[in-house]
C-alpha cells in the first residue's frame, strides 16, 4: 500500500481488508472493489504470494480510478481499460526514472511501514508534505449511479440543475433546502430532479416525479430554466406510461399529463 500510494498518490487505493470466503467467481476470488463502500478486499490466499497481492491491487485499483473518473469500470470495459493503461504506464515510467537514479521515492504513507525497514532509495516525507486521505462522498457516489441508470434527459436535466442550483446558491449564500424553502417546496421535490431514477420508479410514500405544473414551475424559475424544457426533459420518459391502471389507457398515450405537456410544448 504504501509503495503503491508513493508512485500514484495517497489516495490511489482507498481502505483494504482481507476476507476469507467468497460466492463471486473469476476476478472475485482474488480480490474485489466495492464501489459503496470504497473498499478493496483481498482474498486471504491471495496475500500469500506477493506477485498475486500486487497483481490484485493493480487490477482492483483500475477499477476504482475509472469508477471516480466516472467511466465504466467493470471488467473488459473501455473505462476499466483506460484506467489499468494509465495505472501501467506510470509505474513503468517510475521505474525507468528510479533506474538511472534522478529520483528519490518519497513515501507518503509512512504509518504503512509499521517499522519495517524502507526501500533503497526511498525516504518519508514530512508532515507538511503529505496529502491527506481524501475519504469519498458517499452521497455523491449514490448519485453517480443513479445518474447512470436514469434516462438520458433525465440525466441532462440534471446536470443543467446542479450547474444553475450552484450559481444560485453561491449568489444568494443560500443553502438549497433555505432556497426550497423560499418557493414553499420541500427538498424531495429537488431530490427527485436532481438525482433522478428510471422510469417507472415509484416511492412507497413521497414524491416518485415532479408532475405538478406549479411546482415544476417554481422550480425552473428558482434555477433561472425555461419551465418546458424543466417539465419536458424529467416527464417526457415517464408520461406515455404515467399511471396506466385500465385496459383502455394502452391505447392513450399521455393521458394523465396532457394539460402539463400541452403548457410545456407552449412555453417551450
Amino acid at each position: 500500500m504504501a509503495l503503491f500510494r508513493a508512485a500514484l498518490g495517497p489516495d490511489s487505493i482507498g481502505k483494504v481488508r482481507v476476507y476469507s470466503e467468497s460466492e463471486d467467481i473469476g476476478c472475485g476470488t482474488a480480490g474485489k472493489y466495492y464501489t459503496a463502500t470504497d473498499v478493496i478486499a483481498f482474498h486471504r490466499d491471495t496475500l500469500t504470494d506477493r506477485q498475486d497481492t500486487i497483481s490484485t491491487l493493480v487490477h482492483e485499483a483500475a477499477h476504482r480510478k475509472a469508477f471516480f473518473e466516472q467511466n465504466t469500470y467493470s471488467d473488459r470495459s473501455s473505462g476499466f481499460e483506460r484506467a489499468l493503461e494509465d495505472i501501467g504506464a506510470k509505474l513503468l515510467s517510475l521505474c525507468m526514472t528510479l533506474a538511472d537514479g534522478s529520483l528519490v521515492l518519497e513515501l507518503t504513507e509512512p504509518t504503512a511501514w509499521e517499522g519495517t525497514a524502507l526501500p533503497p532509495g526511498a525516504r518519508l516525507t514530512s508532515p507538511q508534505d503529505r496529502t491527506p486521505h481524501v475519504k469519498p462522498n458517499r452521497k455523491a457516489i449514490a448519485r453517480f449511479k443513479l445518474l447512470q441508470a436514469a434516462p438520458e434527459p433525465r440525466r441532462l436535466l440534471a446536470e443543467l440543475l446542479r450547474a444553475r442550483m450552484e450559481e444560485r446558491r453561491t449568489s444568494t449564500g443560500l443553502s438549497v433546502p433555505r432556497l426550497l424553502r423560499g418557493i414553499a417546496l420541500k427538498p424531495t421535490y429537488w431530490d427527485v430532479l436532481d438525482s433522478p431514477r428510471p422510469v417507472g420508479w415509484r416511492k412507497p410514500q413521497g414524491v416518485s416525479c415532479v408532475n405538478d405544473y406549479d411546482k415544476a414551475t417554481a422550480i425552473a424559475g428558482l434555477v433561472g430554466i425555461n419551465f418546458g424544457v424543466l417539465w419536458l426533459a424529467h416527464m417526457a420518459p415517464e408520461a406515455p406510461t404515467y399511471n396506466r391502471r385500465k385496459p383502455e389507457d394502452k391505447n392513450r398515450p399521455w393521458v394523465h399529463h396532457r394539460p402539463e405537456a400541452t403548457r410545456a410544448c407552449v412555453m417551450s
